[in-house]
């Protein structure tokens, strides 16, 4: 009679165990891994959400004592809004750069960019009236072989 040896595991139950194994792993990774990219995705979009706040603050702090704003579009796509105050002179101008930089050159001459994340076609600067200003922001930002997208606007009155 043969006399059975039961100290070890057959080759079958090792590759049922390695294949419970990988199975269980890759729906952990899987998971992880999705979740990893909506939180990337949900922070680029809260990071943009905070650029377009600050540049709406800004340009309104900036309008609110002008007394008209003009916007002109250049042949090269660039967009600027030239803000004039009660004498006439340039406050400010704001400049949607065809490169993504929404900057702002000061009356002094100072060029301040305060973003280099949009997307420059989708965005826009529009003279509703002389007294306001509707700015319109697309963003765009690359992120892992992928890129997220986020647009919001406002309309900038000036108070004289």
């Amino acid at each position: 009679m043969h006399k059975i040896n039961n100290n070890g595991a057959t080759l079958i139950e090792m590759l049922t165990v390695l294949v419970i194994f990988v199975v269980i792993a890759a729906v952990i990774y899987t998971t992880m891994f999705s979740n990893w990219l909506t939180f990337d995705d949900r922070m680029a979009r809260a990071d943009m959400w905070h650029e377009a706040n600050e540049i709406f603050e800004t340009i309104t702090d900036i309008s609110r004592n002008a007394k008209s704003i003009s916007v002109a579009v250049a042949p090269d796509g660039e967009k600027t809004a030239i803000v004039t105050d009660t004498d006439d002179a340039t406050v400010a101008t704001y400049v949607v750069t065809v490169d993504g930089k929404f900057q702002i050159v000061h009356a002094g001459g100072a060029v301040q960019t305060l973003t280099e994340n949009l997307d420059a076609s989708n965005s826009d600067l529009v003279e509703l009236t002389t007294k306001s200003l509707y700015v319109k922001l697309a963003f765009q930002k690359e992120l892992f072989r992928r890129t997220i997208h986020f647009e919001t606007a406002t309309e900038v009155l000036v108070r004289n």
